[in-house]
């Protein structure tokens, strides 16, 4: 069966979940992809368990991706975290992205360790977004713990992550956030960096997002 947009929107409007419900099941992606999205409306736990097997199950990206979106709905179901936190392994780095987001808005302050642990070679640059909403939508008002979280410890892909969401012209409030050790500790690690030429590779890394770690190097050295 196929369904028309309007006819989805239709669905949503007047509160026709089964009705969405069904469209899960249509034959082309697009269909079950915009039936997801607006399912987003609605919390029940059959709209729940569709989005927890449609993110396990379907060949679809979009699909697999609006999912991620529904399950935002769902902060005090743990069966909603556990689906993605899985979905941070899918193959396809759009659900990763939304279920990451989604995490963030969940569980912000655990979301940081899943975010930063779900790819070994480093986050693609829109879920480096995603870091940072974490940081900013944390409920405790001191934000450099958190950020010692990401940096103390941290790899050379964990610390560059964290420069990465900070060097945006927005994100004034959470730099000058940082404490002294915090700064101290970063600076310690780009100076690690620079002994053993770590800067200098990431300086001719052609992608952004590495390179930006050098710039904020300079910053931060500069500072002190």
């Amino acid at each position: 069966m196929t369904y028309t947009v309007d006819e989805l929107r239709s669905m949503q409007l007047s509160g026709n979940f089964k009705g969405l419900l069904l469209a899960l099941t249509a034959p082309d992606a697009f269909v079950r992809a915009e039936a997801m999205s607006r399912l987003t409306r609605f919390q029940n736990e059959a709209v729940l368990e569709a989005a927890i097997r449609f993110l396990e199950s379907d060949n679809d990206f979009n699909v697999r991706s609006q999912a991620c979106v529904v399950l935002r709905n769902f902060p005090h179901r743990e069966e909603s975290v556990d689906a993605l936190r899985e979905a941070l392994k899918d193959t396809h780095r759009l659900v990763r992205s939304k279920a990451s987001f989604a995490l963030a808005q969940l569980r912000a302050r655990d979301a940081l360790d899943d975010v930063l642990a779900m790819s070994a070679e480093g986050l693609e640059p829109d879920i480096a977004d995603t870091v940072n909403t974490s940081i900013e939508i944390l409920s405790t008002p001191d934000k450099s713990e958190t950020l010692l979280k990401l940096a103390g410890d941290a790899d050379v892909e964990g610390i560059g992550k964290l420069f990465d969401c900070m060097l945006k012209p927005d994100h004034e409030e959470i730099e000058a956030g940082l404490t002294s050790k915090g700064k101290n500790r970063m600076l310690s690690v780009f100076r690690e960096w620079e002994s053993d030429g770590r800067l200098t590779a990431l300086d001719a890394d052609p992608d952004k997002y590495r390179t930006a770690r050098k710039v904020y190097a300079e910053k931060l050295i500069d500072a002190f």
